[in-house]
């Protein structure tokens, strides 16, 4: 009996993790990544959308901007008030771009900085490959945990995903973004679950 129960418990698990769901998740999260059925092992590599991110995120803002600048240069808006108060109207139009295109900029910067290389995870180890050709490996007697955390932000929140070994570094696998902190938490516990099952399995 209770091997039975042992076993529906892992048949259960099994279908939690589907690598297909595991694939939908990443492509919605628009992390790069490839898996071989081969030897069972994920490639995680980078994020995508990158110059659309660039262009929503950072370009387009500062375009708007740079166009209210040029347009106030020569007098090409509609000019109504007088002195401070022209001044403070358009102050607010021009301000709202700019800071956009600021968090924009970070955004991008940030995201990049923690998808950069490529991760390998298989049963019993984690490669981590840098842009250098540096690589490092984990064996799976090396970890200690697989751990996230959360940045919370008025416009966005971040979560990084890391690998803790023995000594207590800590190796980051990929870093995601989300509006919605309560969906970025469930799927940061989802990858950690979900790693520690694929590397740590017997």
């Amino acid at each position: 009996m209770a091997n039975f129960i042992q076993a529906l418990e892992f048949t259960l698990m099994e279908k939690e993790f589907n690598i297909n769901t595991v694939k939908l998740k990443l492509n919605r999260l628009k992390l790069k990544h490839s898996y071989s059925e081969q030897t069972g092992a994920l490639t995680i590599g980078g994020a995508t959308n990158l110059t659309k991110a660039w262009i929503l995120w950072f370009i387009l803002p500062l375009s708007i901007a740079l166009a209210i600048i040029f347009m106030l240069k020569f007098e090409m808006l509609p000019m109504f008030g007088k002195g401070r108060g022209i001044a403070n109207i358009y102050g607010i139009f021009l301000g709202f771009p700019i800071v956009f295109a600021i968090i924009g900029f970070f955004r991008v910067l940030l995201r990049m900085k923690h998808n950069k290389g490529e991760k390998i995870l298989s049963k019993g180890k984690i490669l981590i490959k840098n842009k250098q050709g540096q690589e490092i490996e984990i064996l799976a007697n090396q970890i200690n945990e697989f751990d996230f955390t959360i940045t919370f932000d008025k416009a966005v929140s971040f979560g990084e995903l890391v690998v803790i070994d023995n000594t207590g570094e800590r190796h980051t696998l990929f870093g995601l973004q989300e509006s919605d902190p309560r969906l970025l938490r469930d799927d940061m516990n989802y990858f950690k679950s979900y790693f520690t099952q694929l590397v740590m399995q017997n």
